[in-house]
């Protein structure tokens, strides 16, 4: 019934050349804070981050003979970062840089000057910067959206695929650490399935021994299960947290799934939402492995049996599960748990039911599952579930802890409304989209359009709108965030309130604590149209003050300030000095933003203009007057 599949990692795993140079302190040992293929909280971590022990400064080394073939400087992302070609057709990063070396700084800066823009992209030719390994090319820093002091490093091959640094002989990193598993959970695939004679999604504590894992009791399942795993690796002598190269899923030792890691398109990185359990990411912050390809899942790392990497159960049986983990230095661990099949049990005929206000719903997958708490007392009888024109009796299907759960196939058609003891209660399921083409969806408040390759799956859509939320009077609700998004969908908002400052009045999404962060959006008549990739709450706020500007030095050496804005964002800057525009560094981390002179000789002097524009529109403007020291 199950078959094992080809030659993986553990057979075929070798090391690489030493082709290339460590790029932080070359020779002596080095420790990490991130490894490639480590599942970030928005997506697969694309190389190695090289812990620089908190400071900064530290030289940053060429890796191999090649050229400088990109630079880019941003206070967002990588920050500062220079890209190298080799000779090998093969790309080395290295970001979040403090400073380039002398003769890439000061080309950097006169092209900072020449576009007028702190943020730029360069692409010098391929004679202007020749680089041999082990020279200086950077130093390490902490700019952009670091988390603190350290080197990202990636290898690319020539197809903008990322590579795992960790295979090509690095001597500077030793791991000898195992895997480590925290969790496993199963999950019923069909409204057929149970997990310990249940519906659902279960998870699953482990206990540990030695280098392997075991859930102490056996697990009872029927039907098509699919398996998750939360595990992560840890390196020596570092308490970071770091990813898991290689996991294979055997039954009884025939392999049914194996992911390997080696190499991730740039192309296909958002399928990264697919590969873990993204409700469970928004829910609890925990990354769940997918130990099956979801529906939609474009990634090529996996190998599986015919039914990706699904089980199916349907005779009395039991079985072996062992799931091995490897590192990228073979470092194995492995959990084992054992399953026990069982024919499942005849439908139940009715229950002990109470009126609805003491029920609720809730959606996995394709199934709708409603549950009703019991009583002694109640009346025995079926729910009947309306779905437009018909209605339908269905029996409960188990209960558990004194709640009857009742389930329906959403692939029948979505019911308008459920019945049980005279009482009806209506579900908020507006539409079911597909994926893999168009789809318009229209409501009073809200109105969507779905391309192509806005979802990865099937989803099934509810709309809301509430015109008393907080102080700013409306809330449109779009879905739900248990489903995740692979490319924009394009919604309007058609709000009921008059905001008369329209130029000033932009969407802003809300997170579950209230907090709000500006999307933008343009008005077009009485919608305001704007691009997301997320389900979730939007409401709309005028923000009509400007944004703060505090001066921390002026003068005729060095400019610094702090700017702020509160609500909407920051979206530019502009210093002028003597009608001539200066180069202003910006670190949103600490709201500052410095002077970088082109000509360190020449001191700032005469009438200084600063200009800080927010996304919203509003301007703020500071004014003085530099003097040189000899006018004071």
């Amino acid at each position: 019934m199950i078959a094992a599949y080809g030659l993986g990692y553990a057979q075929m795993y070798c090391v690489l050349d030493d082709y290339y140079l460590f790029p932080i302190k070359p020779g002596n040992r080095n420790t990490l804070a991130g490894t490639m293929g480590e599942l970030r909280r928005t997506h697969f971590h694309t190389g190695i981050d090289i812990r620089t022990g908190g400071v900064q400064g530290l030289p940053v080394h060429a890796a191999a003979d090649g050229y400088i073939s990109r630079i880019a400087v941003s206070p967002n992302g990588y920050g500062n970062a220079l890209y190298i070609t080799h000779n090998n057709g093969q790309i080395t990063v290295y970001a979040h840089l403090k400073e380039f070396s002398a003769p890439v700084k000061q080309y950097v800066i006169a092209e900072q000057y020449k576009r007028k823009s702190f943020q730029v992209n360069l692409f010098p030719s391929k004679f202007k910067f020749s680089v041999q390994k082990g020279d200086t090319i950077a130093f390490s820093g902490n700019s952009g959206s670091s988390g603190g002091p350290h080197l990202h490093f990636d290898i690319r091959n020539n197809k903008q695929a990322v590579l795992n640094p960790l295979e090509y002989n690095f001597e500077e990193i030793i791991d000898t650490r195992a895997p480590e598993v925290r969790k496993i959970a199963l999950k019923t695939m069909d409204k057929q399935a149970r997990i310990n004679n249940r519906f659902g999604r279960f998870e699953f504590d482990v206990i540990k021994s030695g280098n392997h894992y075991i859930v102490e009791e056996p697990i009872q399942v029927y039907g098509s299960i699919a398996v998750e795993l939360f595990a992560y690796d840890r390196q020596d002598w570092t308490k970071f947290r770091t990813g898991i190269n290689e996991i294979v899923m055997k039954i009884d030792s025939q392999e049914v799934f194996r992911q390997v890691i080696r190499e991730i398109p740039f192309s296909k990185s958002r399928n990264f939402y697919n590969h873990i359990n993204y409700r469970q990411l928004r829910e609890t912050g925990l990354r769940f492995h997918k130990l099956y390809v979801a529906n939609g899942n474009e990634l090529d790392f996996y190998t599986t049996n015919k039914d990706n990497g699904i089980l199916t159960f349907d005779t009395e049986c039991e079985h072996e599960l062992v799931i091995n983990m490897y590192d990228t230095y073979r470092n194995r661990s492995f959990l084992m748990l054992n399953l026990k099949c069982s024919l499942l049990p005849s439908p139940i005929a009715g229950s002990n039911l109470t009126a609805l206000d003491e029920s609720t719903y809730e959606i996995l997958d394709n199934t709708l599952m409603v549950y009703s708490a019991n009583t002694e007392n109640g009346r025995y009888e079926p729910a009947v579930f309306f779905s437009g024109l018909s209605s339908y009796l269905i029996d409960a299907s188990y209960t558990f802890n004194n709640m009857d759960v009742y389930l329906w196939d959403l692939k029948f058609g979505i019911p308008d409304s459920v019945e049980l003891c005279n009482t009806k209660e209506y579900f908020s399921i507006d539409a079911m989209i597909p994926s893999e083409q168009e789809y318009r969806f229209y409501s009073p408040h809200i109105e969507a359009r779905f391309n192509e390759r806005s979802l990865f799956d099937t989803i099934y859509l509810d709309v809301g709108y509430d015109p008393d939320f907080n102080v700013t009077g409306e809330l449109f609700l779009f879905g739900s965030d248990q489903y995740p998004v692979r490319s924009n969908i394009e919604l309007s908002l058609i709000p009921d309130n008059h905001y008369p400052a329209r130029d000033r009045t932009h969407v802003y999404s809300v997170d579950d604590a209230g907090n709000f962060s500006f999307t933008g959006g343009t008005w077009d008549g009485d919608k305001i149209i704007f691009k997301t990739r997320t389900f979730g709450s939007f409401t709309l706020v005028e923000d009509s003050i400007p944004p703060e500007i505090r001066p921390l030095i002026i003068n005729s050496e060095k400019l610094v300030f702090r700017i702020n804005d509160k609500l909407s964002g920051i979206k530019s800057y502009e210093l002028i000095v003597n009608d001539a525009w200066v180069l202003m560094k910006y670190d949103p981390k600490t709201r500052q933003i410095w002077s970088e002179k082109q000509d360190e000789k020449q001191p700032f002097e005469g009438r200084l203009v600063l200009k800080v524009t927010d996304n919203a529109g509003n301007e703020k403007v500071y004014k003085s007057k530099i003097l040189l020291q000899s006018e004071k």
